[in-house]
């Protein structure tokens, strides 16, 4: 037990705002009580049966585009990323024709997507913009890029020379408001710019906090700015603090061949990643200075392309999703690749996994689970790597539909490092025509899907309104987690932690209490017939009689739709200074009745 004064250390002061490190791990481990080994996130109830705290699956699903000014209009292709500072705080961009043409949608959620609100990031040099994707920094700086580009006012089409760039905006306060966006890509009289993707280092490494953006140049060699002969796989970054911005420069090879559908990643150490699609192959490419000089490409993974259309009329692409494992876990530095293949004579959702860093790759694995060779499709999907491992997928699948038409947004994940995937798990409880919208023949070229923790947040088209709209939905992992956005706390400064909470849909408006202790985390006590693994200490009574005091603030609250819930652990500074080299251990309860729900998470104090 600690001692009384170290209490008053504890609950004497409040500190700053969050510290600029972000990990949002949680502790693996739940320690024994009394000898009592207790299954991880799971209390031994009587009769020894173990009993989860939050069920597997997703939550119903929210509208994204709150703010869209033109009902009827058409929302798509959604993207997602989440704040390493705070992992319910989450940005989505989409492509939005609510105003008439297409502009760059952009949403923000502070709740971990269970509310939203959303705007426009209008580029005024061009008549229209989309193709949009978002990423942020390890301080909780979003970036969101996107092509704006002209139209032929007599067709409607584009072309070569008519006018188009890449741009990026930049948010610091979690997506509400942006700067720019400015032009970092701008194209020439003989080109067209078109799907720029961007990433964010977000690694530790040498490049940490550049932002990265690949994406395909479409080429009129023949003098005729209405045909493309060419393509070529360009790159732009930003370099944190740099005034300015490296590029464009050429990530596929003068001899490559045309490839469009580029995404690039950043792994461990900061080294580069991108993937593109050129005919059946995909092609691969690697920088290891930050993307200032590129590799040779690589011909990776032979492919059987889905076709242009896919029964009654819509657009589809195997476009590869590149993804690399940086979670620092048994899986860390592992790449995958996911797209959609017509192998076996339908559309089915494919990955790939790599342990040498792109050298070789292991043999394909299935990701949806119906019958093979059932003639339903499953296309456009999206992954997601999770600060724990898991591996994310989102798709649109046709299989509840005899006629292989309607469509319903699928999740499916894997903990083994994609050797094998589970059960998949529908989205909605109605499927979306494909008509609404575009005759039938566009519902965007790709779905999104973020990590937040150990749990995903998938977003899609959907058009059950009546019109296309980008809806969204947390999935949860069955446990109980909980995620500091710091593995450490430094005495001397003092800090506030950011600690999210996920109970999942099941436990939706109960009340949460987060407990904590500097003495240890065995034997712990037994609260109400419930078996806590924290020491009977001061800061554990003393948080469970007190909600809201001065170490945990809003940490005695209803959980939200989603069963999320957040808390803040705040030490003014040199307070925390006597246990300077003690574990901090936390883990919070659901009450009324009380459940034990989460593991033990430990945060260190440092100098």
């Amino acid at each position: 037990m600690i001692p009384p004064p170290i209490l008053s250390i504890f609950l004497a002061g409040v500190g700053g705002g969050p510290t600029p490190l972000a990990s949002c791990v949680p502790d693996a481990d739940m320690p024994s009580l009394s000898g009592t080994l207790l299954h991880p996130f799971e209390p031994v109830l009587p009769g020894g049966a173990p009993e989860m705290a939050g069920n597997p699956g997703a939550a119903p699903p929210v509208l994204v585009n709150t703010g869209s000014p033109g009902p009827g209009a058409a929302q798509n292709e959604p993207f997602l990323a989440v704040d390493p500072v705070d992992c319910f705080r989450l940005v989505a961009s989409f492509n939005d024709y609510s105003t008439g043409d297409v502009r760059a949608g952009f949403a923000h959620s502070s709740d971990g997507g269970a509310d939203w609100l959303s705007g426009l990031l209008i580029e005024p040099t061009h008549m229209a913009a989309g193709n949009t994707s978002v990423g942020a920094d390890r301080y909780g700086n979003f970036f969101l890029g996107m092509v704006s580009f002209n139209r032929d006012p007599a067709t409607g089409q584009v072309w070569a020379g008519i006018g188009s760039g890449v741009y990026v905006g930049a948010s610091s306060d979690g997506g509400a408001t942006w700067a720019g966006p400015f032009l970092v890509g701008p194209d020439t009289p003989t080109s067209l710019e078109d799907k720029p993707l961007l990433t964010v280092d977000t690694t530790g490494g040498p490049y940490d906090g550049s932002v990265h953006v690949v994406w395909t140049r479409f080429l009129d060699t023949n003098g005729v700015p209405t045909t493309y002969e060419q393509t070529q796989i360009l790159y732009v970054g930003i370099p944190v603090g740099a005034p300015g911005v490296v590029g464009p420069l050429s990530v596929s090879d003068p001899s490559a061949p045309s490839g469009q559908g580029a995404c690039p990643v950043v792994g461990p150490g900061s080294v580069l990643y991108c993937a593109w699609k050129a005919g059946a192959l995909f092609y691969f490419d690697k920088s290891l200075d930050g993307g200032l000089t590129w590799g040779v490409d690589l011909p990776i993974l032979p492919i059987v392309p889905l076709p242009l259309t896919l029964s009654p009329a819509v657009r589809v692409n195997s476009f590869p999703t590149l993804l690399v494992d940086a979670s620092g876990g048994p899986f860390n530095g592992r790449l995958y690749v996911v797209w959609a293949d017509y192998g076996n004579g339908d559309a089915d959702v494919y990955c790939r996994r790599s342990t040498s860093g792109g050298l070789t790759w292991a043999p394909a694995v299935r990701v949806n689970d119906d019958p093979i060779a059932n003639g339903k499709d499953q296309f456009l999907p999206w992954a997601s790597v999770g600060r724990d491992g898991t591996l994310h997928v989102v798709f649109l699948d046709r299989r509840d539909d005899p006629a292989n038409t309607d469509f319903r947004p699928y999740y499916a994940s894997s903990t083994d490092g994609g050797v094998s995937f589970g059960a998949n798990v529908a989205l909605s409880a109605s499927p979306s025509s494909p008509f609404p919208n575009f005759g039938g023949t566009f519902l965007g070229d790709y779905s999104g899907i973020a990590s937040t923790g150990q749990d995903a947040l998938p977003a899609w088209v959907d058009t059950t309104p009546g019109n296309q709209e980008i809806y969204a939905t947390g999935v949860h992992a069955g446990v109980g987690a909980l995620f500091p956005n710091a593995g450490t706390l430094s005495a001397a400064p003092g800090g506030s932690f950011n600690l999210c909470l996920a109970a999942g849909p099941s436990n939706a408006g109960r009340l949460y209490t987060l407990i904590g202790t500097a003495s240890g985390t065995s034997p712990g006590i037994l609260f109400n017939g419930i078996p806590i693994p924290i020491n009977p200490d001061p800061i554990t009574f003393v948080s469970i009689s007190n909600p809201n005091n001065g170490l945990f603030v809003n940490f005695h609250h209803p959980l939200n739709a989603f069963g999320n819930g957040s808390a803040f652990l705040d030490v003014a500074p040199g307070l925390a200074t006597p246990i300077v080299g003690m574990p901090l251990s936390l883990l919070y309860v659901l009450l009324n009745p009380i459940d034990l729900v989460s593991e033990v998470l430990t945060i260190d104090v440092a100098p």
